[in-house]
């Protein structure tokens, strides 16, 4: 299983790293592709953002996945080097899968370790390149002023990494969109992340029950075709 990092211009900057473009056909412009998850890929539209008011604060990246639109927020406490990011991303990527299949009644809690466990034996390889997916922007633009609001009802105690998950989980509950073949579709990014990562993570859920949640399962099918 391989993790794709797009990264905006505004964390290549904070990485200060010379990140590769994504390959292109003839005719397309470089940097702007669009992303797409696959059975063995996952794409995340990454960005770097400094909240208004919180230049001496913690900064966060933002990350998207490409085709639920699910959003992780990442709280940077410090600076993080390439790797160390790669490494907590994932690892927080696989927290919402534990906790969103728990809270579909998909695992119960003594299955979290054979999750971890399932997941290394994927060997999960990252990839970074510098490539922003423009269908994804307001998605992210959204998440961000979600970050601030929140931020400024916190006040100057901030936001603990805990309300940091939370308000990440609320944003995913909300409705959002996307545009296919032309046409635009309205739904919650949350039942697409547990159909993705019940169909990822299958032989787990060989001796798992369906969930009775008929959005779920609805998601489940739709991913299936």
């Amino acid at each position: 299983m391989k993790f794709l990092f797009s990264c905006t211009s505004h964390l290549s900057r904070y990485l200060k790293a010379n990140l590769p473009r994504l390959p292109i056909e003839p005719g397309q412009q470089a940097g702007v592709r669009r992303l797409v998850s696959t059975a063995t890929e996952i794409a995340f539209q990454c960005h770097y953002v400094t909240p208004i008011g919180h230049n001496s604060g913690p900064q966060f990246l933002l990350a998207i996945e490409a085709d639920s639109r699910y959003c992780l927020i990442l709280p940077l406490a410090q600076r993080q080097t390439q790797a160390e990011l790669s490494e907590k991303l994932q690892a927080l990527f696989l927290t919402h899968v534990g906790y969103q299949l728990s809270l579909s009644n998909i695992l119960e809690t003594s299955d979290l370790h054979g999750l971890d466990q399932l997941f290394l034996s994927m060997t999960p390889t990252t990839e970074w390149v510098k490539n922003t997916d423009r269908s994804l922007q307001g998605t992210l633009t959204q998440l961000e002023f979600w970050l601030q609001d929140a931020l400024q009802q916190a006040g100057k105690h901030g936001l603990s990494d805990e309300q940091i998950f939370v308000l990440s989980l609320q944003f995913n509950d909300t409705e959002g969109s996307r545009t296919v073949q032309g046409k635009k579709e309205r739904f919650v990014p949350t039942p697409r992340f547990v159909a993705n990562a019940m169909l990822r993570f299958g032989p787990l859920f060989l001796q798992q029950r369906l969930p009775d949640n008929v959005i779920d399962f609805a998601a489940y099918k739709a991913m299936k075709r």
